[in-house]
C-alpha cells in the first residue's frame, strides 16, 4: 500500500528474476512516487508516524480517565462510609460465592462497621482453622451476622467470651466463630456439610433466624426464597466480573441508586416480597442440622434470636422508607417470635438444649444490650455467652 492506503499494483514493466519468466520483481508507482526496493526503507519510516500518534492518543485518554475516576471513586468510597446503609458497608467484607450465594472474603483484614475485623482462610472471624482440627474439644457456633459480632471487638464477641469461660474449667474447649454475614439456615445448613462437617465439632451450636424471616433480601436483588435464588448457577466468569466490580465503590453507588430508582417505580402492590426462608423450609433446615450432628457423634445446641425493634420517628427520613421502617419494625418481630417458637419446639422434639436468647435479652433493661434492633453489644455478647458456658458445663 502507498501512504493514502491504496493498493499498489505491478506495472507492465519488470526485470525477470531466475530461469522461470513466472517470477517478476514488480516496479510499481504511485501518487507520483516510485515503490521499489530501494524507496522501502522510506516507506516504512512514513508508517511508523501514525503508530506513535495513536499510541500517545491511547496513553493521553487512560490520564484523561485517571484523572477523573480517581476523585470519583474517593468522593464515593467517602460517601458511602458517611451516609450509605450497612448493606453498603458489608460490600467491602463480601463477596459472591457460586454454592452459598455469598461468603466474607478469605483473609481480610480491615475495619468494619468502626471495629477491626481479621477473617481467615474460611472467612471466617477467628484463627487459621487448623488450630481448631486439633483441639482435643471443639465446639462450632453457626449463626449470622450477630455472632460475627457485628460492630463488637473480636475479643468480645460471645464465640471468644465463650471459651475464656471453658477454659477456666474440665470443659475446656477451642470455640470457632462460624458466623456468617447475611446467612439464613439454608445457607448454614450448606455450609456445614460442604466446609465444615470434616472438622468434626463434638458441639454445634446454631443461632440462626434474623436472616430468615428478611423480606428485602440482603446480597441479590431478587425476589424468590433462598431455595430459589441461590439454588441458580452461576459462571465463574460472572462471578469473577461481579467480585471485581464491587471492589469499585464508584460501582456500588451507581448500582443503589439504579435499584432505588426500580423500587419507587414498581407498584406497591409488588414492593413486598415474602420471607427469604418460610416456615415450614426453617424448620426442616434446623431438623437437618440436628440429625447431622447426631450422625457425626456431635452435641447440638439450639439458639433463639434476640431482637430490640422500636418503631422510628418517620419525620427522621423520607416517607416511604420510613413507612417501610415502620412496618419492619412491627412485622419483623411478629415473624421472629414465630420462628424462636419453631426452635423451642425442635429443641422440646429432639431432645437438645436451648439458649433462649430472646428471653435472656428481653425486657426493659434491654436498652444497653444492642447495638441496634438485631446485633448485640458487648454486654449482650457476655450475657449470651455466660448462657451457653452453663448449658455446655451440664
Amino acid at each position: 500500500r502507498c501512504p493514502t492506503g491504496r493498493w499498489l499494483p505491478p506495472t507492465s514493466t519488470g526485470t525477470k528474476q531466475g530461469t522461470r519468466s513466472s517470477r517478476w520483481k514488480p516496479t510499481v508507482s504511485c501518487c507520483g512516487k516510485d515503490y521499489s526496493r530501494e524507496s522501502r526503507a522510506a516507506v516504512d519510516v512514513e508508517r511508523r508516524v501514525p503508530v506513535r500518534r495513536r499510541l500517545t492518543a491511547v496513553c493521553f485518554a487512560l490520564y484523561a480517565t485517571a484523572a477523573w475516576a480517581l476523585p470519583l471513586e474517593l468522593l464515593s468510597r467517602w460517601w458511602l462510609r458517611r451516609y450509605g446503609d450497612a448493606l453498603d458497608r458489608a460490600a467491602e467484607v463480601l463477596r459472591m460465592e457460586p454454592e452459598l450465594g455469598w461468603e466474607q472474603r478469605p483473609f481480610f483484614t480491615g475495619v468494619f462497621e468502626g471495629v477491626p475485623v481479621r477473617t481467615n482462610e474460611f472467612g471466617l472471624r477467628d484463627g487459621p482453622v487448623g488450630g481448631f482440627t486439633q483441639a482435643p474439644k471443639r465446639v462450632l457456633i453457626l449463626g449470622p451476622s450477630s455472632t460475627f459480632g457485628w460492630g463488637t471487638p473480636e475479643e468480645q464477641t460471645y464465640a471468644r467470651r465463650l471459651e475464656r469461660l471453658l477454659a477456666s474449667g474440665p470443659s475446656s474447649a477451642r470455640v470457632l466463630n462460624a458466623g456468617e454475614i447475611g446467612y439464613s439456615t439454608w445457607q448454614g445448613l450448606r455450609l456445614y456439610c460442604q466446609r465444615l462437617r470434616p472438622l468434626h465439632p463434638d458441639i454445634i451450636v446454631a443461632a440462626y433466624g434474623a436472616n430468615d424471616v428478611d423480606r428485602w433480601r440482603f446480597f441479590f436483588a431478587e425476589g424468590g426464597t433462598d431455595t430459589e435464588v441461590l439454588s441458580r448457577k452461576r459462571s465463574a466468569g460472572r462471578i469473577a466480573f461481579h467480585n471485581a466490580l464491587r471492589r469499585l465503590a464508584c460501582l456500588r453507588l451507581a448500582s443503589r441508586a439504579v435499584l432505588g430508582i426500580a423500587h419507587h417505580l414498581r407498584s406497591p402492590a409488588t414492593r413486598t416480597q415474602g420471607l427469604r426462608v418460610p416456615a415450614d423450609e426453617f424448620r426442616a433446615n434446623l431438623l437437618e442440622l440436628a440429625r447431622l450432628a447426631r450422625e457425626d457423634g456431635g452435641r447440638m445446641i439450639l439458639m433463639t434470636t434476640a431482637h430490640r425493634f422500636i418503631a422510628p420517628d418517620g419525620g427522621a427520613a423520607r416517607q416511604s422508607l420510613a413507612e417501610a421502617r415502620r412496618a419492619e419494625a412491627v412485622r419483623v418481630p411478629r415473624d421472629l417470635s414465630l420462628f424462636n417458637r419453631i426452635v423451642r419446639e425442635i429443641a422440646v422434639k429432639e431432645r437438645v438444649p436451648l439458649v433462649d436468647a430472646e428471653v435472656l435479652l428481653g425486657g426493659k433493661d434491654a436498652a444497653g444490650l444492642f447495638l441496634d434492633p438485631i446485633h448485640p453489644s458487648p454486654a449482650g455478647h457476655a450475657v449470651i455467652a455466660e448462657a451457653l458456658a452453663r448449658v455446655m458445663k451440664r
